[in-house]
């Protein structure tokens, strides 16, 4: 009778704390979905007012000016090149008008002519007339379709072709002046080495932009006279090497690497927090001495802010991640299209910019797009920083956005900050010499070309300079 007493004690014992187990359990879910809930709410809140709204914002939130090339050039008679580099201005205002010679050129068919004829973009650099475009690094083909496009939320499947959608281009000619059915209209040079051609199937209703739509830009002398370097046999120089007929003029940067006192700028790093949809009054943090950081500690992830770096990172395998839907207005269960997934990160990344007067993302300098590639299932879209669209040497990543159709999943942010001596200005060497120097070099392997950038000098100020870049070994 004991012993039967003793297990029926035992029994009611057990039952009472797996039912105390339970219900700390329930309260505890629900506490974690009203912190969720109360998250998000504030989150909307807070991005209604700080965040440019996707759905409201002209043509979809596409930034015209996150997308830039580094050079644009045009031919308008035999041996007459007049180019535009330098000045983010004018090449955003230049390169917004081809947006219908590139929407044209990759929609139409698409060719490989590299098994017919490897060299046969160097050799299109001899004809009368075309317009150039280079961009600071290779990108893909749907990437500069849809900026010039601004196709919202097409499906760009439908428009542009399966070749044309695996192409990551470096270099684009148009010929625009003289088109026919079935003719040639642009070439590109893609990342490989492939050249492409793009044929016209049917003329466009819309008016083309032809070379001589920018013989205002030439008698403003808004561009330089310039030529290509050309194909010279055993040169080690890429025949679309640019060179400048005269020195390029520019400002002396001081760049500052971090943001000095972001760690414990409670203000800034709760700016920071509601940009990323994470309300910092409803999140637990603490300062991590380890790392030198705050450290937010969302539903959906961390968010953790250095002097050096603000990182936020999720685990998407468990369901982690920031609901796009709180940046675009839809429903949780939306597919967004890789229009809207870059209408959202470029409005991050404006919203971002601007946080604090923009200095912990550039200060004078502006941050460009260079480089969108899938990771997986998701897209991630890089920036660079630059100065009057002039890349700023070995600080190539200024900011990381990895986002799937519904979330995004991580965002680096590497601050640093830029500031022009208006009272310094410096010319560069002109580039003709510098080749000349890199031609009588033994060491040069490989085919290179120059690229104008700003590189640091051993008094640790910056100055734009034409330095050699090797393009294949």
């Amino acid at each position: 009778m004991k012993n039967s007493k003793k297990t029926a004690d035992l029994i009611k014992t057990a039952i009472i704390a797996l039912l105390f187990i339970m219900t700390l359990s329930l309260v505890f879910c629900h506490f974690i979905a009203l912190r969720q809930e109360n998250e998000n709410a504030a989150a909307s809140e807070n991005l209604n007012l700080n965040l440019k709204n996707f759905e409201g914002s002209e043509k979809n939130g596409i930034k015209k000016s996150d997308l830039l090339p580094a050079t644009i050039a045009v031919k308008k008679e035999a041996g007459s090149i007049s180019a535009l580099s330098h000045g983010s201005g004018y090449i955003k205002e230049v390169y917004s008008l081809l947006d219908t010679n590139i929407e044209f050129m990759l929609s139409s068919s698409c060719n490989s002519l590299t098994d017919e004829d490897p060299e046969a973009f160097d050799k299109a650099l001899s004809r009368n007339k075309y317009i150039y475009i280079k961009y600071h690094k290779p990108i893909p083909a749907v990437l500069a379709y849809i900026h010039a496009k601004n196709s919202g939320d097409e499906d760009i499947s439908e428009t542009i072709g399966a070749k044309t959608g695996q192409l990551c281009i470096s270099e684009l000619l148009i010929f625009p002046d003289s088109i026919e059915n079935n003719s040639l209209f642009a070439m590109a040079k893609a990342a490989e080495g492939e050249t492409v051609s793009f044929r016209v199937a049917v003329m466009p209703d819309t008016k083309l932009i032809k070379t001589s739509d920018f013989d205002i830009y030439r008698e403003a002398d808004i561009m330089t006279d310039a030529a290509f370097f050309g194909r010279k046999n055993n040169s080690s120089v890429a025949p679309s090497t640019l060179i400048y007929n005269s020195s390029q003029s520019n400002y002396k940067l001081e760049f500052k690497r971090g943001a000095a006192g972001l760690s414990l700028n409670t203000q800034l790093q709760s700016e920071l927090a509601k940009s990323l949809g994470i309300n910092p009054d409803k999140t637990g943090s603490y300062f991590d001495q380890v790392i030198k950081g705050t450290v937010f500690m969302a539903t959906h992830g961390t968010l953790t802010v250095c002097d050096n770096s603000i990182i936020y990172s999720t685990s998407a395998n468990i369901g982690g991640g920031i609901e796009l839907s709180i940046f675009s207005g839809k429903s949780q269960e939306h597919d967004h299209s890789l229009s809207q997934c870059l209408a959202i990160a470029e409005s991050l990344a404006e919203n971002l910019k601007i946080i604090d007067g923009s200095s912990i993302l550039g200060g004078e300098a502006e941050i460009l797009i260079t480089n969108l590639h899938r990771n997986d299932d998701s897209i991630v879209l890089e920036y660079g920083y630059f100065y009057e669209n002039i890349p700023i040497a070995n600080y190539t990543t200024a900011l990381r956005i990895e986002m799937s159709s519904k979330k995004l999943t991580r965002l680096e942010l590497f601050p640093c900050s830029a500031t022009s001596n208006k009272a310094d200005k410096q010319k560069s060497i002109p580039p003709g010499w510098v080749l000349n120097i890199m031609q009588n070099n033994p060491d040069v392997n490989g085919l290179c070309t120059l690229v104008y950038k700003y590189k640091e000098t051993e008094s640790g100020i910056f100055e734009a300079e034409w330095i050699p870049s090797k393009i294949k070994s």
